[in-house]
């Protein structure tokens, strides 16, 4: 049970180091709701929003991405459903 622990700890802390935020690496602050290429980026193929686990976002652009892609589906630019 320890060792499966400290190999989950080691994971996580692997992760956490080497996993950046999409948009802190490129210096973009605004996410714009009409760029769809970037925003199916962080769509799963049913085109629900993925986790902040899975895309590796910063809280912050999280908040962000998913309003743009909520904003994006209520003008008809993404689909709700596929």
């Amino acid at each position: 049970m320890k060792r499966l622990m400290l190999k989950i700890f080691l994971f996580k802390e692997y992760l956490s180091k080497h996993m950046q935020c999409y948009f802190c690496q490129r210096n973009i602050n605004e996410i714009n709701f009409k760029e769809i290429e970037i925003l199916k980026r962080f769509l799963s193929p049913s085109a629900k929003i993925r986790p902040r686990k899975k895309t590796g976002l910063c809280s912050f652009h999280q908040r962000k991405i998913a309003k743009a892609i909520k904003r994006a589906q209520n003008l008809g630019f993404l689909p709700f459903t596929r």
